[in-house]
């Protein structure tokens, strides 16, 4: 059987497939996949819609670098499957090839990460009632109304897309300077489109502009720039109102603090500098695609409302604004955590330093590079010889974090002591997986092992990470009394 192609997907991203057949009598059909199989992470919903996001488990050797048969041999890079149409009664019946190409473009695991807005319980079942209203959004109007990737009613909101390996003890240390609670204000309601490689419209997107709002701390501190990362100043006394958005506003005093802006602007920026991002790549559709004034809108700070079928949108915000007497700009957004929907774990066993020390006869206690809760977790060789754990003890200041490693007697004079922290013993001999186990090696005979460890894993994909802190002044540990503000020039 022949097989249609498609067309190309990138790994990490939404499915937005389809199959359709024409029955000659008019009648409605429903799809199933018959045979062969999808890129791993998709499927095909009864409606012909092909649903899911692509995973990134694709087979590869050497980052793609090895080659076999004269580069003739490919593994699962194309899926071909077959798709049986029928009736409801089964009478209509047919079957059709068809094929999905799967590109990988990095090596790396990408994730997206999302801000939520998470309302009491009366402003959340007043905002489902809005957005589930059929008069407003008629349900022949959606699109793809199955298809997890296209809902709204979780309030989900876009910070930053294509992250990199995103490890989530690196990822919570870019944490600390300009992510603290923020407000934000509902906008305008907007209309965009989502096109395809031909320029036609797949869906529209309904949804609201989301605004920085000024910062507030319950300490009288409030900010009206969004752009600026931090504002330094000095001061010495406790209750100071800074209203202006120059960056050179200064409060006398002789100590000195930076307060960090915690607009998403500077949020994105952190984890930018941070860490790798293909923040366009990896957008949504409606980001990427040109508009009717032929500009393509490029990361936008935006709750979805609704998806709905080509040429809706505008149909539906005429009906928002003039039929519904919903307020959108009434519902409250505090972003206290963000939300990343892919993560690497917690990450270790990847450097592991190894300590050399001559003994003098009579010191028995010594400071390792890493720290280290127990003996047994330490590699103790004395002269090539390996100590047992009776042999020694370790202990971890709780305030420095330092770690001490203290021998019961002092190795003799002018033996070489060597310190490392073990392996952990729970990742050895972990099997290696290829596309969910499509692929098979002579009859599943050939086993794989990996030695580096990523623990973790078993957290929610989609996992949340709290900001470490709730206000500006957080971590600021001295405050001011004086109020007298001082510009500068630059």
């Amino acid at each position: 059987m022949s097989h249609i192609t498609l067309g190309s997907i990138t790994t990490d991203k939404d499915s937005l497939f389809r199959v359709t057949a024409i029955s000659s009598t008019g009648q409605a059909l429903e799809y199933k996949l018959a045979s062969g199989k999808l890129p791993p992470g998709l499927y095909i919903d009864q409606s012909g819609e092909i649903y899911g996001m692509t995973k990134d488990n694709v087979f590869e050797l050497d980052e793609g670098i090895t080659y076999f048969d004269t580069n003739g041999t490919t593994f699962d890079r194309r899926f071909n499957f077959n798709v049986r149409a029928t009736n409801k009664d089964g009478i209509l019946n047919d079957t059709h090839g068809y094929g999905i190409n799967l590109r990988k473009i990095s090596s790396s695991r990408i994730s997206r990460i999302y801000g939520a807005v998470r309302p009491d319980k009366a402003t959340r079942v007043s905002y489902q009632q809005f957005i589930t209203d059929p008069d407003i959004f008629p349900k022949e109007s959606l699109f793809r109304q199955g298809d997890l990737n296209f809902r709204t009613d979780d309030l989900r909101f876009l910070i930053l897309s294509g992250v990199h390996s995103p490890d989530l003890t690196n990822l919570f240390n870019l944490m600390g300077n300009n992510f603290y609670n923020a407000k934000l204000q509902m906008g305008d309601i907007k209309v965009a489109r989502a096109k395809d490689a031909n320029g036609e419209t797949i869906y529209d997107v309904v949804y609201v502009e989301l605004l920085d709002a000024y910062t507030k701390s319950p300490n009288s501190i409030s900010f009206r720039s969004q752009n600026l990362p931090s504002i330094k100043f000095n001061y010495s006394s406790s209750s100071v109102n800074i209203l202006s958005s120059n960056s050179n506003l200064k409060v006398t005093g002789t100590n000195q603090e930076d307060l960090y802006i915690n607009s998403f602007k500077n949020m994105r920026g952190s984890i930018q500098d941070g860490m790798t991002v293909e923040s366009f790549e990896y957008l949504p559709l409606w980001m990427k695609s040109p508009q009717e004034n032929n500009i393509t809108p490029g990361f936008k700070l935006a709750l979805p409302i609704q998806y709905v079928k080509p040429g809706e949108g505008q149909k539906i915000v005429y009906k928002i604004k003039n039929e519904s007497s919903y307020d959108l700009k009434g519902v409250n957004i505090e972003i206290d955590r963000i939300y990343i929907n892919k993560h690497d774990g917690t990450t270790i066993d990847e450097n592991r330093t190894e300590q050399t020390f001559i003994s003098d006869g009579s010191t028995t206690s010594y400071t390792l590079a890493q720290e280290s809760q127990y003996a047994k977790n330490v590699l103790v060789l004395v002269g090539g010889v390996g100590y047992d754990t009776s042999q020694y003890s370790v202990s971890t200041d709780p305030s420095t974090k330092i770690t001490t490693l203290t021998f019961n007697t002092a190795p003799a004079n002018g033996s070489e002591i060597k310190l490392k922290r073990k392996k952990t013993t729970f990742g050895l001999h972990e099997y290696a997986t290829f596309d969910n186990n499509t692929t098979t090696f002579d009859a599943k005979g050939t086993t794989f092992f990996v030695q580096n460890l990523t623990f973790d894993k078993k957290l929610p994909e989609d996992t949340q990470l709290i900001m470490l802190r709730s206000n500006i002044l957080d971590q600021v540990n001295n405050l001011s009394k004086r109020r007298e503000l001082i510009r500068t020039p630059i």
